[in-house]
Parts: C-alpha cells; sequence; structure tokens
C-alpha cells in the first residue's frame, strides 16, 4: 500500500448571539483553545479568516443559552500553508504563535498557524 501523506487542519470557530457579543476560540494540537471575546466587530472578524486562509466548514445552532438564537461557524485551514502566517499578522505586530492580548475590540488574534 502507497504511503498517504494526511493533512493536518487548524481550526477554529465563532459562536455568535443577537446581544452583538461573540466568542472565538482558536485550537492548538499541543495546548488548551485560545478565547476571545468579540463584539460588533465579529462580522469583519468573518472576512479576516478568509483572509488568512480559514474555509468555513460547519454552521449549526448553538445550544450555549448565550441568546435566543446563537450559530457557531467552524472554519479550518492546513498547517504549515505557505503565506498564512505573515498575511495573518498585522503590519505593526510580529508573527507568531502566540494571538495577541484581545484588549482593543479590532485585535485580529489569528496570527500564528
Amino acid at each position: 500500500m502507497a504511503n498517504v501523506d494526511r493533512k493536518r487542519w487548524q481550526y477554529c470557530q465563532i459562536e455568535t448571539s443577537s446581544s452583538n457579543t461573540s466568542v472565538l476560540r482558536q485550537f492548538f494540537p499541543d495546548r488548551a483553545p485560545v478565547v476571545y471575546e468579540l463584539h460588533e466587530n465579529w462580522p469583519s472578524m468573518l472576512g479576516k479568516l478568509g483572509d488568512q486562509g480559514w474555509e468555513m466548514v460547519s454552521a449549526f445552532p448553538s445550544e450555549s443559552g448565550r441568546s435566543r438564537s446563537p450559530v457557531t461557524y467552524v472554519f479550518k485551514r492546513p498547517l504549515g500553508v505557505a503565506g498564512t502566517q505573515s498575511q495573518s499578522a498585522p503590519a505593526d505586530y510580529p508573527a507568531s504563535d502566540e494571538p495577541p492580548d484581545p484588549e482593543p475590540p479590532d485585535f485580529e488574534p489569528l496570527r500564528g498557524i
């Protein structure tokens, strides 16, 4: 049987709510997920995810009780995709495996792979 290289993926999700507060979780194979609260900027985050190579693979109603009709969006991108690290870092921050602290509401958390 031939050797088959399996693609490895990186995952994140955005859980929305009707209160203009959403949660973004970025998952890593070797540590706990990084969690950010997104306020009214979560729709713009969807565009940033696409620019950074993330592909939406699922959307479903969430049972978290955060609002009347929350939806969870799940995204994936291949690990080690060329160019995603430099594209995902803002010009004034170096790319790294660690996302920045989520202080300003317009932050771009998904910097590293």
